[in-house]
């Protein structure tokens, strides 16, 4: 009964057709084991496919639930339907698989069926994070803040070191204005693999919100400089330009900028031109 209301739930692909499977009667069903599941691993960058972003330039090897998410950011969603179905039997226990399932729900924009699989995944391990941090994701795109920051926390309780989750929590208190909190996560990034990302403009900013300029600045400048394009960065260093006593070098920077207090920038870009003009 399990694997009919699996199946009926599974329909990935636009075929009416069901999973092709291989024959698994004879391999043994896969056991949950946090230090060789794909998500939960702490080693390379494996952490940051929580993120429901996958990088599909990385190499998931031979983990079979890693291919399944791979498949479906592809846009290959029946290769990830067949190879679902084939995995069925020995990893239907296993709270990755479910959590790999709801993955591919998200990429489809099937948000509701995507929540079902990572709560499976979470009764099929209380305590596995990365579905929790899954969960968190949809519910700031649901502008349910408290229910994202809750399920974050509980994350960031079962598994402090995680990358992902500390950078979810501090881009979460940030938003909201909480500098020292979000430091507090962002911070732990600083040496990790999400030094690539926009971790460091991140911890650039809350720096700003904790009026340490000099540290922003360090920290927002090399962004500015890869895209000197981009309005929000001119704000960002402009900004710890200025309150570096740096105003003639801030002035260069918005000298062509006009912001239309409808952007979300108005505020900052209204502090900027009264500091430039005193």
């Amino acid at each position: 009964m399990k694997l009919l209301v699996f199946v009926g739930l599974l329909m990935m692909a636009s075929c009416a057709s069901s999973p092709r499977q291989k024959d698994t009667s004879v391999l043994p069903e896969v056991k949950y084991q946090a230090k060789s599941d794909y998500f939960a691993s702490k080693a390379d960058f494996a952490i940051g496919r929580e993120t429901l972003e996958l990088d599909l330039s990385v190499n998931v090897g031979s983990d079979q639930l890693a291919l399944i998410i791979k498949q479906c950011h592809s846009g290959d969603f029946a290769k990830a339907y067949d190879l679902s179905g084939e995995l069925y039997p020995q990893y239907k226990n296993h709270p990755g698989y479910w959590n790999a399932v709801g993955v591919c729900f998200w990429q489809k924009g099937e948000v509701f069926r995507a929540k079902q699989f990572f709560s499976i995944a979470l009764e099929k391990q209380h305590r596995y994070f990365p579905a929790l941090n899954n969960l968190a994701i949809i519910s700031v795109n649901d502008k349910d803040w408290d229910q994202a920051r809750a399920l974050l926390e509980e994350a960031h309780k079962i598994e402090q070191r995680s990358q992902v989750v500390n950078y979810n929590l501090g881009r979460l208190y940030l938003a909201f204005g909480h500098y020292s909190n979000a430091l507090t996560h962002l911070n732990l990034l600083r040496d990790s693999d999400f030094k690539k990302s926009k971790a460091n403009l991140y911890m650039g900013i809350a720096q700003m919100g904790v009026k340490r300029y000099q540290q922003a600045l360090e920290l927002i400048k090399p962004f500015y400089l890869s895209d000197k394009k981009k309005d929000y960065l001119k704000v960002y260093y402009a900004l710890t330009l200025l309150e570096t006593d740096q105003k003639s070098e801030a002035r260069k920077v918005i000298s062509d900028l006009q912001i239309d207090r409808r952007n979300s920038l108005f505020s900052y870009y209204q502090r900027l031109k009264r500091g430039l003009d005193e």
